[in-house]
């Protein structure tokens, strides 16, 4: 009966630490998670129309708006980024990271501009990927380079290198 026991143990903890090895080793489907990162992409770049308002150019506004309307397509600390940046691009510098967004002082608003998307590259042991971001021709101005993780289960804009 001991020798049974025993066995059983044996058994069981061979398949647990099997489970564990596999859960821990899993691979990162580049493929997959390129499909999954260009939808959420495509969100990003078509959640207006091109040139539509955004917000109004108060600060406050804008701000609350960013985390309205961007918590599902930026991370945390990019979106907190963006916020912190918002009085430097009120202020016409447009390096920052609230790259997608034009000032319309005649209208007081904060123009969207609507972007297309371009794999670029994966870094499989960081679990990132890179894409391009192109604006629609009138628009006049450059694209951007943005690195795509998973926050909560979901690929989000982690940080922009603007071009």
């Amino acid at each position: 009966m001991k020798r049974i026991v025993l066995l059983l143990f044996l058994v069981f903890g061979t398949v647990i630490a099997g489970c564990a090895t596999s859960a821990s080793t899993s691979t990162f489907d580049v493929k997959k998670e390129r499909q999954e990162a260009a939808k959420q992409l495509k969100g990003f770049g078509t959640l207006l129309a091109n040139n539509a308002q955004f917000s109004t150019l108060d600060p406050t506004t804008l701000k609350r708006t960013l985390g309205e309307k961007l918590s599902d397509y930026v991370t945390k600390d990019e979106l907190s980024k963006m916020k912190s940046e918002v009085p430097q691009w009120l202020a016409g510098n447009f390096q920052t990271d609230i790259f997608y967004l034009m000032p319309d002082h005649n209208r007081d608003k904060a123009a969207y501009l609507t972007t297309t998307a371009t794999f670029t590259d994966s870094d499989e042991k960081a679990q990132s990927l890179l894409f391009q971001l192109r604006f629609d021709p009138e628009a006049n101005v450059s694209g951007a380079t943005v690195k795509m993780v998973k926050e909560e289960g979901k690929w989000k804009i982690a940080r922009i290198i603007t071009e």
